[in-house]
């Protein structure tokens, strides 16, 4: 069993939206988004077997690390996948770094029905500056989260005062304002 060997292993970002009904693009083959507690590659059989994308990275802190994520029921408990709410915390996190952000964007705008409660528990514990930055400013744009309820109602770690910047995978640079 992959997951007993790779510690927190889960169905995330991206691939979690897909498997619940929200997907924009569709690749071919589809390439698995898998999030896991253990830094270093998945093993060659199923990298073979499974063309995906590994991320070892902290998303949160380790009080939450079990929140949003389910087994579904018309699937083996062998399989781990990330809700829609902490899918969507993930999508910014790999944005330009695996992930294209003008998709997230459009998976961000198809999402709905979002637990408010389990939004703030993940936001208020993330660990990523940029993930919560993101994610505001697409709760912002796009309407499906109150931001405002989000703010008052948690501490949300968006970092200091100046804007954030990062170098993304294409050599391109993301700028996000301060919150």
């Amino acid at each position: 069993m992959l997951q007993g060997r790779v510690p927190g292993l889960r169905v995330a970002g991206r691939t979690a939206l897909a498997w619940q009904g929200i997907r924009h693009n569709v690749e071919f083959p589809e390439r698995l988004t898998l999030w896991g507690a253990k830094p270093g590659p998945l093993p060659e059989w199923f990298a073979d077997a499974f063309p995906s994308r590994y991320r070892s990275t902290a998303l949160s802190s380790p009080e939450v690390d079990d929140l949003g994520i389910f087994t579904p029921p018309a699937v083996t408990a062998c399989v781990r996948i990330s809700t829609r709410e902490r899918a969507l915390v993930e999508l910014p996190r790999d944005a330009g770094q695996g992930q294209d952000m003008q998709e997230a964007m459009h998976l961000f705008e198809a999402t709905t029905g979002l637990r408010t409660s389990v939004l703030g528990q993940l936001l208020s514990r993330c660990l990523s500056v940029k993930a919560v930055r993101m994610f505001l400013q697409g709760g912002e744009h796009v309407g499906n989260v109150d931001v405002d309820a989000q703010r008052r109602h948690s501490t949300l770690p968006t970092g200091s005062n100046s804007r954030w910047v990062g170098t993304m995978d294409d050599g391109s640079t993301l700028v996000l304002p301060p919150c």
